[in-house]
């Protein structure tokens, strides 16, 4: 990024014409034969809230089709008619998967406030863009919500998107629901070694499940509940150890 060079690394403008002013139709056609569902596509770093920080390595499948951009998009009910405003990181699952990947996978608008997060730009460009659809965590929401000028902004047209990273205060979900009109946002939960998410909430829950819980598993997935001892629970029985 930016205008100064890094030796044996290529700035991205330099990227971005290489790839257009040679493309090849006939050559790219040729290498998408050998490529496979399968194969690695990203490898994604964690910082790992739970174990040590690694490269998690990820395929098309996983990210693309599993349980990832287009069950996450289902789950916001998000459509060709929506725009995502994404102050999200693109070098993480949230930016990559849960907001580009999902708004690919329907057809969706992407607006991008700027390269790194900024409240006011956020709000502005939800205003102006007149996004539907908003992607945080925690903070950022409440951080927003805190903006001295916030009334100035017109979040009308919000209805979706989704909140994760941490667990979400629900006298703070309130406010977000509505200050920012957003009454169908969901929560997601789940990790950047599962391409990330494996539980997110839907439109129609109630604020205290989307506060308490993980919300659902995602299609294409399989979920087993332990005790503290690492043994199998008891259909129907939760506690608050886990």
């Amino acid at each position: 990024m930016g205008e100064g060079s890094t030796p044996g690394m290529l700035r991205f403008p330099d990227v971005m014409s290489r790839g257009w002013d040679r493309l090849d139709t006939a050559q790219l056609d040729t290498l998408e034969l050998t490529l496979g569902a399968d194969d690695p596509i990203n490898i994604q770093f964690t910082s790992s809230t739970t174990d040590n920080p690694k490269g998690a390595t990820l395929t098309h499948h996983n990210v693309v089709n599993m349980n990832n951009g287009r069950y996450i998009a289902r789950s916001m009910l998000l459509s060709e008619q929506d725009s995502l405003c994404i102050p999200v990181p693109l070098y993480h699952c949230f930016g990559m998967v849960l907001a580009v990947l999902a708004c690919v996978s329907v057809g969706a608008a992407m607006v991008f406030p700027g390269e790194a997060f900024d409240l006011a730009a956020t709000l502005a460009v939800v205003d102006e863009e007149r996004c539907t659809a908003l992607h945080g965590v925690p903070t950022m929401f409440i951080a927003e919500l805190d903006l001295p000028n916030f009334d100035k902004y017109d979040l009308s047209r919000l209805r979706t998107g989704i909140m994760a990273g941490s667990p979400c205060p629900i006298e703070t979900m309130k406010k977000v629901v509505s200050r920012m009109h957003l009454r169908e946002i969901t929560i997601a939960y789940g990790m950047t070694e599962t391409s990330p998410v494996s539980f997110q909430s839907s439109t129609t829950d109630p604020l205290d499940k989307s506060t308490t819980t993980v919300g659902q598993i995602q299609s294409h997935l399989e979920v087993k509940l332990v005790d503290p001892l690492g043994e199998k629970m008891a259909a129907g029985i939760i506690t608050a150890a886990i």
